[in-house]
């Protein structure tokens, strides 16, 4: 997996990876918002850190990533960037709509979804599609 070299966090914000994403990364509890977890959540990606995508996920979503697994999923990738398109964080859900944009097997691509967000336990996690 490769990773484009940017200015600052891999998630776009414009803040230095230390100060944004690296402590959610280190510690997903704190993440306050459905989008810092998205925006941390793709920083792994980038990272090719596929340990903290699956401990993130719960429900639907986390039975997905495991069948994909499985179905050997992965591919080399290259993020090329993230668009948080609106972002909602209420008690014990919340969702983010985004776009990321990629380059795999030589295609420059990109997806848009809408993902949806439970709390448990205090954390935050994606648990599906929109």
């Amino acid at each position: 997996m490769t990773v484009v070299a940017l200015h600052g966090c891999y998630c776009g914000s414009g803040k230095r990876y230390e100060e944004c994403c690296a402590p959610i990364i280190a510690d997903f509890g704190k993440a306050e918002t459905t989008e810092q977890l998205m925006r941390s959540r793709y920083s792994a990606y980038a990272q090719g850190n596929m340990a903290y995508i699956k401990k993130t996920m719960a429900g639907n979503a986390l039975k997905e990533f495991q069948a994909q697994k499985q179905q050997g999923w992965e591919q080399p990738t290259e993020w090329l960037g993230l668009v948080v398109h609106s972002s909602k964080s209420l008690k014990k859900k919340g969702t983010v709509e985004f776009t990321v944009t990629y380059r795999r097997e030589g295609q420059k691509r990109s997806m848009r979804e809408h993902s949806e967000f439970k709390k448990i336990d205090g954390k935050w996690f994606y648990v599906d599609r929109v």
